[in-house]
């Protein structure tokens, strides 16, 4: 990972990524999108197979495809078990404190069916704490679609974050991993129940 240090006070600002989703697929069934606000990516993939769950209602409410849209804890699904033939997180995992990522793990692996996939698409960053406390982080996106290309940019506050920390958490909670790729900064995982 290239490194990436800004001044007291500033937040830290990754190298621009871009990620391409023309080659993503979703197999038959309901498709469960963990923090589905904002562009709603998955949901414009999916469309009305889509249920999109984020804490968030207001950035639930600025999203603009045929997803169901419900507020929602990942780390406390109020689904029943093997409601979902896939369960996707594209660029969430990052905003939810790591220390809460077994719970979510544990939660996609019940609701997940058997032989359903469990798609991540995340950052790899490292810690940048100052006397002040974490450093606020920011990255600029491209997400090549079939249709059309996103431009958009996500933030969180930073924090030991790697592909390997979640084939660990995938691997506890019986995932296993089919497929794997990296592009810059960014990584995309595939697991199966």
């Amino acid at each position: 990972m290239s490194e990436h240090k800004a001044p007291r006070g500033e937040k830290l600002h990754f190298p621009h990524q871009t990620v391409d989703m023309r080659g993503i697929s979703f197999p038959e069934g309901l498709v469960l999108d963990i923090g589905g606000g904002g562009e709603g990516i998955i949901g414009q993939l999916g469309g009305w197979r889509v249920v999109s769950i984020d804490l968030s209602k207001e950035e639930l409410s600025e999203v603009h495809n045929d997803a169901l849209k419900i507020v929602m804890d990942a780390k406390d699904l109020k689904f029943v078990n093997s409601s979902f033939n896939s369960v996707a997180s594209f660029f969430s995992l990052m905003s939810i404190p790591p220390e809460l990522h077994g719970a979510v793990f544990r939660e996609v692996a019940r609701v997940l069916k058997p032989e359903g996939r469990f798609l991540i698409w995340d950052m790899t960053f490292e810690k940048a704490k100052t006397e002040g406390g974490w450093k606020s982080m920011t990255f600029p996106l491209t997400v090549v679609m079939p249709s059309r290309t996103v431009e958009t940019h996500y933030e969180c506050w930073s924090h030991d974050q790697e592909l390997k920390d979640f084939e660990a958490l995938a691997t506890k909670v019986g995932l296993k991993e089919i497929r794997q790729a990296k592009m810059g900064d960014t990584f995309f995982l595939e697991f199966s129940k």
